[in-house]
């Protein structure tokens, strides 16, 4: 999927954050020299390799997960998500692309840290015995071992995706300029257009809740909260994560949607 931000914001950034966030990397410095990050093959997997190559440390302190009291969520139209008190961080994701039928109704569900470790209350630090440990500096992490290899093996590879119909529109505002085959996957209302073919049958719903993992990567750590989205967008996943921040019950507050 595609970063907002505008002025002297970066972009595309959700594909690394959620890299990061899958990986348990509560501390890191990212430099750039550009205002928008490397879409590499459109999914997470490269930056995670990276990431895992660089190594992971374990840290004692990590940003304290939010916990909401009460439903929070954003919504325009028919499309919204919602956060709603969990035990765990849960992502759940309904796509409905209706004309495209290689899309058409997908659904795909997520919980990111895997089963609390035993003995450890949910949303306590904690890290894998198998955990490598890198050099000085390397990364901080917090997620177990186990919890990085089903981040990487089911949610990490998947691609974002677009329509023949949303490339043409985009292209023509100047936009996705540099997006080709081989890095989106790209159907008409018959077929997928990429040789290959997909990575996973519900590629599309798996890439679209790691951009919703991405962009609540925003808040330091996910939210205690299974949330549930259905048809949304970039603006109203960080719409969910402002009023998730500002401490919001019920629905978003108009200052929350950029």
């Amino acid at each position: 999927g595609g970063g907002g931000g505008g002025g002297g914001g970066v972009r595309t950034v959700e594909h690394l954050l959620a890299a990061l966030c899958g990986a348990g990397v509560s501390s890191c410095t990212v430099a750039l020299d550009a205002q928008e990050l490397p879409i590499l093959d459109g999914s997470s997997a490269p930056w995670l390799k990276l990431i895992r190559a660089a190594g992971l440390a374990p840290t004692a302190s990590a940003p304290e997960a939010l916990a909401p009291r009460a439903p929070v969520w954003a919504a325009h139209g028919d499309a919204w998500v919602v956060a709603m008190p969990a035990a765990a961080p849960r992502l759940t994701y309904t796509i409905d692309f209706g004309a495209f039928a290689p899309i058409g109704r997908q659904s795909f569900s997520f919980c990111v840290h895997g089963p609390p470790p035993t003995g450890r209350s949910v949303g306590a630090a904690h890290t894998d015995s198998r955990a490598g440990v890198g050099p000085a500096g390397a990364l901080l992490a917090r997620r177990s071992t186990a919890a990085i290899d089903r981040f990487e093996a089911e949610l990490a590879p998947a691609r974002t995706f677009a329509t023949t119909q949303g490339v043409h529109a985009a292209r023509a505002a100047g936009l996705a300029l540099g997006g080709s085959l081989e890095n989106a996957l790209v159907c008409d209302e018959r077929r997928w257009l990429n040789a290959e073919g997909l990575r996973f049958p519900d590629e599309p719903a798996r890439h679209k809740t790691l951009d919703l993992l991405g962009d609540l990567a925003l808040l330091g750590e996910l939210p205690l909260a299974h949330v549930v989205a259905h048809k949304a967008s970039h603006r109203l996943h960080v719409a969910l994560a402002r009023a998730l921040a500002a401490g919001t019950e019920g629905a978003a507050r108009a200052e929350h949607y950029v």
